[in-house]
């Protein structure tokens, strides 16, 4: 399964967000030669981290796209921006990759068969070392 990452995000936090996308486009990159069924050949994620004032003017909307024919994804989640804005790096990382596992735990709601979002998860945990229990305490 191939991997993509983008953003939607203010000027005011995308270089903080670019430093942990690269970490994270970096590590991504070991789980290609993985399979996760036969549904999803490439997962597209795009974290947005813009201001209340869009996502209130109905800019930015979340969304979990399936292209069947395709097997692509197309997931944006929120990050709440100003806790993002306001966090250290690690904070920041976390909230990165809780927002992944989020898209990917979305994406297995909807498909509900021939994608492993439980593996997948599993394997994003390990491969960035952080536990269930510390996303959870977000």
């Amino acid at each position: 399964m191939k991997f993509f990452m983008t953003s939607e995000v203010n000027f005011d936090v995308d270089k903080d967000f670019q430093i942990i996308k690269s970490e994270v486009d970096e590590k991504m990159k070991l789980l290609e030669d993985r399979s996760y069924g036969d549904k999803v050949e490439l997962l597209s994620l795009i974290p947005i981290i813009v201001d209340k004032d869009l996502l209130a003017e109905g800019f930015f909307k979340e969304r979990v796209m399936y292209k069947k024919k395709d097997k692509e994804t197309d997931i944006r989640l929120q990050i709440d921006h100003q806790m993002f804005k306001n966090a250290d790096k690690e904070l920041q990382r976390l909230l990165v990759i809780n927002n992944i596992v989020n898209s990917v735990r979305a994406l297995g709601l909807k498909l509900k068969s021939g994608f492993d979002a439980t593996s997948l998860e599993r394997d994003i945990l390990d491969l960035f070392n952080v536990t269930k229990d510390d996303l959870d305490q977000l």
